[in-house]
């Protein structure tokens, strides 16, 4: 079953009562049925993409902290990501993550940066075609650099200086990209317990390609080897 919203303290919701709860990307069909006690002891509406009522003894539940708003998110049984999962979706890699399902990670950029979002033909200044991302994707595509700078700074040959980074802002970038294929955002993320710290850089590789990563890692590792092979073997010069 889908995920249940609470909205205290209201006697219906309707498109306004919606967009103040900052809930339209979530919710955008949705069944209302009002309730007299919910999660918070009080009053309110009960609001899914299917009908739904509040049953403690059978739902988990999670308030949104006041600085993202006044509701509640709960859940009954389980939630299969496919449940959740936008219309338009974009293509990706799947990742089991710690809730043990597979989300469909979008994959943003490439190594060597070229993209992989919908976008427009442009013609760059040596006449070469490339797809511009539609602007929708702009925050997405600003995630992808960041984590393709990260990945670059760690090459001992690279003058790429990625400053610090914390599991904070790999975390907020993995909501980012799962809210862009899924209808979550991070209360519900919390609920269904899906992120790790291990789950945040995996979800931040998918987006910048991880199997080309891994493979350019491969390769690296393999020319090392060759290299250092080369000094300790009878025809090298060590």
């Amino acid at each position: 079953m889908p995920l249940i919203y609470y909205l205290p303290g209201v006697h219906a919701v309707g498109d306004a009562e919606i967009a103040a709860a900052g809930l339209e990307g979530v919710l955008p069909s949705r069944s209302t049925r009002g309730c007299s006690k919910g999660p918070d002891g009080g009053p309110g509406v009960i609001v899914a993409a299917q009908p739904a009522g509040y049953y403690p003894d059978r739902q988990r539940w999670k308030q949104a902290p006041p600085a993202v708003g006044a509701w509640w998110v709960g859940v009954e049984g389980e939630v299969a990501p496919a449940e959740l999962m936008r219309e338009e979706a974009l293509p990706g890699a799947r990742l089991e993550l710690s809730d043990g399902h597979e989300w469909m990670v979008p994959c943003a950029r490439f190594r060597g940066g070229t993209s992989h979002l919908p976008g427009i033909f442009r013609v760059a200044a040596d006449g070469r075609p490339y797809v511009d991302p539609l602007s929708k994707w702009d925050q997405l595509c600003e995630d992808a650099l960041r984590i393709d700078e990260v990945i670059s700074a760690l090459d001992p040959e690279s003058s790429v200086d990625a400053g610090e980074v914390t599991f904070v802002e790999l975390w907020e970038i993995a909501v980012r990209a799962l809210a862009t294929n899924y209808r979550v955002g991070p209360v519900e993320l919390d609920l269904l317990s899906v992120l790790s710290n291990d789950d945040v850089v995996r979800v931040g590789l998918a987006l910048i390609d991880e199997t080309a990563i891994l493979a350019e890692q491969g390769a690296r590792k393999k020319k090392s080897t060759r290299a250092a092979t080369s000094f300790t073997s009878p025809g090298g010069r060590g």
